[in-house]
């Protein structure tokens, strides 16, 4: 046997190691796209649902506090009768601001829980950097 039989011989086995592993990487692209897109529907899912959330509790909350303020107000107005009326509705409405804030951070921090999507892009540049080296 030749040097060139010895040669032809393994050139087909390279070739098609060669495309084995183009065919892998092709096929590890197309499941981190495929995993990338899954975890985007999850996250709109998630934030959807956190929206939602949010505004049927501003809604319900907006009714609520406008009813209970005014009513808190005249009922300490009532309680305090020396107290004007503007500073027992300036008094309700800080209470009134103190839970929406506290309501409006809870509520972000339900949309930062959504961070799969940072996770999946970081591992796709991964991938692609280790089949750039190869």
């Amino acid at each position: 046997m030749t040097s060139q039989d010895v040669h032809n011989d393994s050139s087909p086995g390279v070739a098609s190691l060669v495309s084995g592993i183009m065919s892998d990487a092709q096929d590890l692209i197309k499941h981190q796209f495929t995993l990338f897109r899954q975890e985007l529907q999850e996250d709109v899912v998630k934030a959807k649902k956190a929206s939602n959330a949010l505004a049927v509790g501003l809604v319900f909350g907006l009714a609520a506090g406008i009813i209970l303020s005014a009513a808190l107000a005249l009922l300490l107005q009532e309680l305090f009768p020396h107290w004007s009326a503007s500073a027992c509705f300036g008094l309700v409405g800080l209470l009134d601001a103190i839970v929406a804030g506290g309501l409006l951070m809870a509520g972000l921090k339900k949309l930062q829980t959504i961070t799969a999507t940072d996770q999946s892009i970081q591992a796709a540049k991964e991938n692609i950097q280790w089949l750039m080296k190869k």
